[in-house]
């Protein structure tokens, strides 16, 4: 997909994604920062993608761990898969996606889903 971001290009991302949000479960949030919300075994994860035609040249998908979070039990679980640990900000939660690509941040949401041992629950 195209680096230069358009009205189309934003839309087409934001179809994709939530193809992929529908199969990971994810569902809206009545969080006031981030639009999604996702139940994970390490607590609720808050999403929320920003790619407005005008945000630069980055996609990105902004994801913080609620208060809830285990962050022991999730070190645990990432320290095999290196790239998600390194992401992860072991204090605030934030584990944010930023890709110069669309379909590559999408690509590394799904990835992120299964270090967290998640499974599509629809195909």
């Amino acid at each position: 997909m195209s680096k230069i971001r358009t009205e189309n290009t934003v839309a087409n991302f934001n179809k994709k994604l939530e193809k992929v949000f529908a199969k990971f479960g994810v569902e809206k949030s009545d969080d006031y920062m981030y639009k999604f919300a996702l139940n994970t075994p390490y607590g609720t994860l808050l999403i929320d993608p920003r790619n407005e035609p005008d945000r630069g040249k980055l996609w990105t998908i902004f994801m913080r761990f609620d208060s809830d979070w285990d962050k022991d039990a999730l070190v645990e679980q990432l320290s095999g898969f290196g790239g998600g640990l390194l992401c992860l900000n072991q204090y605030s939660g934030k584990w944010n996606i930023h890709n110069s690509e669309s379909d590559e941040a999408i690509k590394r949401f799904e990835h992120r889903m299964n270090e967290l041992g998640l499974e599509p629950t629809l195909a």
